[in-house]
């Protein structure tokens, strides 16, 4: 996960920019249970849920035309996510099926992001560090064939 944020400010006249970056990488175990309920007419209902602990290594900086500041450390994500939907099935010749569906998806990510705020225009090192969750999530479409052997 990377991100990159400018922020553009003008105070008591004066202009600059305010840059923040911060870079996220991860490996770990990852677990998953779900089911499907058959509907009439090839319908199905389907619910899944996740889990996974994410062992990442960030890397975040702040920079202005006055400070830069860079910290690097190593902590564990946990991830936790849900999906439910809908999907339609259409049984073709030689054992294809064609397949279309819609879900909705949603992953809380914990303690996934890192905030470093400047609090004092004059003194560059009083920093103040902050951690919030992150949470993504929305709707999925799939629209597929398969062939079953």
């Amino acid at each position: 996960m990377e991100n990159i944020f400018y922020v553009d400010y003008t105070d008591a006249g004066d202009q600059g920019r305010f840059i923040q970056k911060g870079e996220t990488k991860g490996i770990g175990p990852f677990i998953s249970i779900g089911g499907s309920w058959k509907l009439p007419f090839e319908f199905s209902l389907n619910a899944m849920l996740n889990a996974a602990l994410l062992s990442c290594k960030t890397d975040f900086s702040v920079e202005d035309d006055i400070i830069y500041t860079s910290t690097e450390y190593d902590e564990i994500f946990e991830v936790f996510s849900y999906q439910v939907g809908a999907e339609w099935k259409a049984r073709m010749p030689y054992d294809w099926v064609a397949k279309v569906g819609i879900d909705y998806e949603s992953q809380p990510w914990v303690n996934a992001i890192h905030d470093i705020r400047i609090m004092d225009d004059v003194d560059p090192s009083i920093i103040s560090y902050t951690e919030s969750d992150l949470t993504l999530h929305g709707f999925v479409g799939t629209v597929g064939i398969e062939k079953r052997f």
